[in-house]
């Protein structure tokens, strides 16, 4: 029985089973796993391919590791000029050229005089009360032919076992339903967001699941096998069409 076939809805034991039998085809390291995992990813495609001397808003983030991008894997990208908003300074604040605290929920970010060719806002939306009027100020503040990435989480999390029956069964992952994060708001559709960008101005270019096959089987049986929860979630996500996505273009 392949993956594909098991209805995700199922009890949590069944589905517990079905993972915990899963193993590595292409044994690899789990470092090389990340990496050829990001490499596949629309997340990290869209961040390594912004235009040249790309000013880019990272809209939630967090600890600042996206700037840590700019250099891990090819192609290295020291021309990418980065802005943070996060509800705290975040760790790594430095290797920004601009950040600003804001709750999103109370206000907008400012950046006086700043246009951005790029933002990106990466498991956020879930978050806030409202994506439509956040996604509308990213307009604004985009220049024409500019680029925007929003990820979140795919209505197939509603319906996932809980965090905890799936631990119960034997397989621990740090989130599985939608509900199992006590912050999240509320699930938009990819087609409600698809219509907000739209609506804002932005074109939408790509858009889908973050989906990359049979290789969350190795990360899942890797990340069991050496400890490593990081890529056990990850190929999790892979396999249940966790995440989805947008990629749009600001129209001119």
């Amino acid at each position: 029985m392949s993956f594909a076939d098991f209805p995700l809805s199922s009890a949590p034991a069944p589905l517990a089973g079905l993972l915990l039998g899963l193993t590595a085809r292409s044994p690899r390291p789990a470092g090389r796993l990340t990496e050829i995992y990001w490499q596949f990813h629309p997340r990290f495609r869209f961040f390594k391919t912004v235009p040249r001397d790309c000013r880019l808003l990272d809209l939630g983030a967090a600890q600042g590791n996206l700037a840590q991008w700019k250099r891990w894997l090819e192609p290295v990208r020291p021309d990418i000029e980065m802005y943070g908003v996060d509800l705290d300074v975040g760790a790594h604040n430095d290797l920004y050229a601009g950040w600003e605290v804001v709750n999103l929920d109370q206000g907008l970010p400012r950046f006086d005089g700043v246009v951005f060719d790029a933002v990106f806002t990466s498991h956020v939306i879930e978050h806030i009360k409202d994506p439509a009027a956040v996604i509308a100020w990213a307009a604004t503040r985009t220049r024409p032919g500019g680029r925007l990435y929003i990820e979140w989480p795919n209505v197939s999390a509603l319906t996932l076992p809980r965090r905890a029956d799936l631990a119960a069964a034997g397989f621990d992952v740090m989130i599985s339903n939608f509900y199992d994060d006590s912050t999240h708001l509320h699930l938009p559709r990819l087609d409600e967001i698809s219509e907000i960008a739209a609506k804002a101005g932005f074109v939408i270019r790509e858009s889908g699941v973050v989906d990359v096959g049979s290789l969350a089987e190795d990360m899942i049986a890797t990340g069991r096998a050496v400890g490593d929860s990081g890529l056990v979630l990850c190929g999790f996500w892979s396999l249940t069409h966790w995440s989805t996505y947008l990629i749009a273009e600001r129209s001119v």
